[in-house]
């Protein structure tokens, strides 16, 4: 009886579990579908108005023969923003009209990852912004790109608030010692161990200054990025040795399983936190599809992507706190820096 008992309680268990997994997968299915049915070509072309005049208005940025941003025409005289962490060197700004032009760095604004491009153009077609106040949740935009539909579809999910800035690790439990701050363990899988820092190496320098306290390097570490690279020189035993290595994040660490499902569906911005103000709209998009406006339905626009933060989650600089940084870069045609925040 008890046999029979247990058999039927264990029965029960894997009846509920099964239920339970095939209504998560249902659920999940649905959610998929609903995604990839809204970016269809059907359905995005029902945007084609919207998009029609901020198409014209938007650039492919490309650094190095390579597309790593979209940009917003804000001057008809050849003034282009896009996303500063993007852009390096040898910059190209490809229009609608399909012209391919040199541009330079007039200014960059670190606090909100902007720069100001220039381009030896006349007459260009400038975005036309949209209304002081953000758009309310649930509100429908859409990404502008080169062609005739928007690259991407989606809705406002939480109306523009502070994104808080990554915590950047290097991977290692340090602790201080005679030399230096000391390794005493390393996190596997961390960015510190694929660099190949290992237990009881002494950090002595990092980027050429000198670190002589725990206190001091964990400091200029939590200064820099997430993905930021460093060169390190470290003592190990009685030899000096230089190692490069990239910074992550400690969620990165912390929460890895989760973190990994952030990705899913494509690569993220590496610059994607630590901005004083966004929106936050569930577009899915590609970092290099990051820099160009944000419009609603009427072809205003409401802002400009700046980063997308994991799967279905991006984020826009809303156009009142835009238009006055622009003409900051206008006037002081210089680089204006900030506090760096991630």
């Amino acid at each position: 009886m008890a046999k029979t008992t247990r058999y039927n309680s264990a029965l029960a268990r894997l009846v509920l579990t099964t239920i339970c997994l095939i209504v998560s997968a249902g659920l999940l299915a649905k959610s998929t579908n609903a995604s990839e049915e809204r970016n269809t070509y059907k359905v995005k072309n029902a945007f084609r108005d919207a998009v029609r005049a901020p198409i014209k208005s938007t650039v492919r940025v490309l650094s190095g023969g390579r597309r790593v941003a979209l940009g917003a025409i804000v001057g008809a005289d050849g003034y282009v923003l896009t996303k500063a962490s993007e852009v390096k060197q040898n910059i190209e700004c490809q229009l609608f009209d399909g012209r391919r032009l040199k541009a330079e760095i007039v200014g960059t604004q670190d606090e909100y990852d902007l720069a100001l491009l220039k381009i030896d153009a006349k007459d260009l077609p400038t975005i036309q912004w949209g209304d002081s106040d953000p758009p309310p949740v649930g509100s429908w935009l859409a990404t502008p790109g080169l062609e005739t539909i928007p690259i991407s579809i989606g809705v406002v999910s939480v109306a523009p608030r502070k994104i808080e800035r990554r915590i950047t690790v290097l991977g290692v439990k340090l602790q201080d010692a005679e030399k230096g701050p000391q390794v005493f363990e390393v996190v596997p899988g961390s960015n510190a161990a694929k660099a190949g820092i290992i237990e009881n190496d002494i950090i002595t320098h990092l980027d050429g200054k000198r670190e002589e306290s725990l206190d001091g390097l964990i400091k200029a570490i939590r200064q820099r990025r997430p993905g930021d690279k460093v060169r390190l020189k470290v003592l190990r035993g009685e030899r000096e040795v230089t190692v490069d290595a990239e910074l992550g994040e400690l969620a990165q660490l912390t929460h890895g399983k989760e973190y990994f499902q952030f990705g899913l569906g494509g690569r993220l911005s590496q610059r994607r936190a630590g901005f004083p103000i966004a929106l936050q709209h569930d577009t899915v998009l590609q970092p290099n599809q990051c820099g160009g406006p944000l419009v609603d339905l009427d072809g205003k626009t409401i802002g400009i992507n700046i980063a997308r933060a994991n799967r279905v989650t991006s984020y826009a600089l809303p156009a009142s706190v835009v238009i006055p940084l622009v003409d900051e870069l206008k006037k002081s045609g210089t680089m204006v820096s900030t506090t760096p925040a991630d």
